[in-house]
């Protein structure tokens, strides 16, 4: 009898535990659909405010998803310690109205210096052959210009202090990106998508594309394309940045029949060089900075990150804005 009772206490204790993990078990699901894209802190800022990426996905008609900024609390405001600024929930926080989307995202706007919100449009996705076209500045951008990374193809740690650089910032900008540095580099692809930054091509083997077929070409392109979309689930930008600048009529055919604009530069940090100073750098941007001009900088650049917040204040302090390419090639 007292072995009966045993089996029926352990088979009751069973079907309990069974019952509260199955609903512990479906309430973490539907949270985690109805949340549809969660929130996660991307920076703390200097001044304490915080920056948040929101992924696809968010049911909230009221704010677009992208990325945000929710400001610090002012000093000796009246709410100290009254935990209004306790993080409730993504709904909460973009019906708040103190979301703001500050950095690039399609269809998204961006910050200026004095934080007032300009448009960043859709790029376009490589498709049909278009006309071949070459771009180096924007004559029609008004007061904007764009800040260019290239990649190499090798694993570059050090790109996630330009990330998080540009995140603190504020700073918009377009990553042309090789295809064989994507699997070397996945997680800082990955941060790229996430954080929303423009993605573009950069080829795959950075090879000469004046010394390769046209077979190649395409091959080089539509490799790069396959390794963004695998890693990070991102769709590249229709731009096409030749590795050393190398091309010629026949390169600019292929490419546009590939569906890409090919978009060079108008100012040269060269930051790649060894002996580069940071003054060096700097000067090499603003000298001649012009609106709707191209920055060509580097990911492996030894001193990219550090010149950035003196860069970016030259460049605001003549009234120009930091875009995308998009930005530039569709402003509003």
């Amino acid at each position: 009898m007292k072995k009966a009772k045993d089996r029926f206490w352990k088979t009751v204790a069973v079907l309990v535990f069974t019952w509260i993990f199955s609903f512990l078990l479906i309430t973490v699901v539907v949270s985690s659909r109805n949340r549809g894209s969660g929130r996660c802190v991307n920076v703390i800022g200097p001044s304490g405010g915080r920056i948040y990426s929101l992924l696809a996905g968010g049911n909230s008609p009221v704010q677009p998803v992208g990325i945000g900024f929710i400001p610090p609390r002012q000093k000796g405001s009246s709410n100290k310690g009254s935990g209004s600024e306790k993080i409730r929930g993504l709904s909460s926080i973009r019906q708040s109205g103190f979301l703001r989307p500050y950095s690039v995202y399609p269809g998204c706007v961006s910050f200026t210096g004095e934080g007032e919100p300009f448009f960043i449009p859709h790029p376009p996705k490589p498709g049909p052959p278009i006309q071949p076209t070459v771009i180096r500045r924007v004559e029609q951008a008004g007061n904007r210009i764009a800040l260019t990374f290239d990649t190499g193809t090798m694993k570059e740690p050090r790109t996630r202090l330009l990330i998080d650089k540009l995140t603190e910032l504020k700073i918009p900008a377009t990553f042309f990106v090789c295809g064989a540095w994507c699997p070397n580099n996945k997680e800082l692809l990955k941060l790229m998508a996430r954080r929303n930054f423009e993605i573009a091509s950069h080829s795959l083997t950075h090879a000469w594309f004046t010394r390769i077929s046209d077979a190649e070409i395409e091959n080089e392109l539509r490799q790069t394309e396959a390794l963004v979309r695998d890693t990070c689930g991102r769709e590249l930008a229709a731009y096409f940045r030749p590795p050393f600048g190398a091309m010629d009529e026949r390169v600019r055919q292929v490419v546009a029949r590939c569906g890409y604009l090919i978009v060079m530069w108008s100012k040269d940090a060269r930051d790649w060089e060894i002996n580069v100073s940071s003054s060096q750098i700097i000067s090499n941007v603003i000298s001649g900075l012009h609106h709707g001009d191209i920055i060509l900088m580097h990911t492996m650049g030894d001193k990219t990150v550090s010149v950035l917040p003196q860069l970016v204040n030259e460049i605001r302090s003549r009234g120009l804005e930091l875009t995308t390419v998009s930005g530039l090639l569709f402003p509003e």
